[in-house]
């Protein structure tokens, strides 16, 4: 059995981790919360900030579905939602990797 809360937090990290190398301090992000990431967009100056959110706000559900063992007699949560997160962090490298460089024309 695999332990899909340990799963979930290195998947956060991951993400948090994409972001916040690449961010000032002042626009850190700090968690993958509804909340969290929200707080995050509004002090982002990102002109495609509203896509990356929409991205993390994806990445929350799927890394919640990772610790999230309610329904895991009927389907196999963990494949599904590490392959959704793998997708997922692709897509936020590319829109991170767009963001900083339209930022630094």
């Amino acid at each position: 059995m695999t332990n899909t809360f340990l799963n979930k937090v290195q998947a956060e990290r991951r993400v948090l981790s994409m972001v916040n190398r690449r961010c000032g301090v002042d626009r850190q992000l700090a968690g993958l919360s509804g909340g969290a990431i929200d707080d995050w967009q509004r002090r982002s100056a990102m002109s495609n900030v509203a896509d990356i959110a929409a991205t993390l706000r994806s990445l929350g559900k799927s890394c919640q579905a990772l610790s999230d063992r309610s329904h895991e007699t009927f389907k196999s949560t963990e494949w599904t939602a590490s392959r959704s997160i793998e997708a997922a962090c692709e897509l936020l490298d590319r829109q991170l990797c767009a963001a900083f460089a339209s930022e630094r024309r």
